[in-house]
């Protein structure tokens, strides 16, 4: 039987990994982004007593970035790469 922390390690990495079994950058950035602006938003909300607003700018990047999953998606299954300095 696994123990906890062995579990929770499985779980995240296998989380944050490709279909081909690489980790993703972009599922990274991604984790780290929501978590980071989850803490702000939950430590500024508990600290007036009322759910503070998420400015503009943070949804706009939390909205690049789940499109650029969206975009990334398909051509992880197929292979493919957006790597200009790929040739061929």
């Amino acid at each position: 039987m696994l123990r906890r922390g062995n579990n929770m390690n499985f779980i995240l990495s296998k989380f944050l990994s490709e279909s081909n079994g690489s980790l993703s950058s972009l599922r990274l950035l991604m984790f780290v982004w929501v978590l980071g602006v989850f803490v702000v938003w939950a430590t500024v909300s508990v600290k007036v007593w009322a759910p503070a607003e998420l400015p503009d700018s943070v949804i706009t990047v939390l909205g690049l970035l789940c499109a650029g999953k969206v975009i990334q998606k398909p051509m992880e299954k197929c292979g493919t790469t957006l790597d200009p300095t790929q040739k061929g």
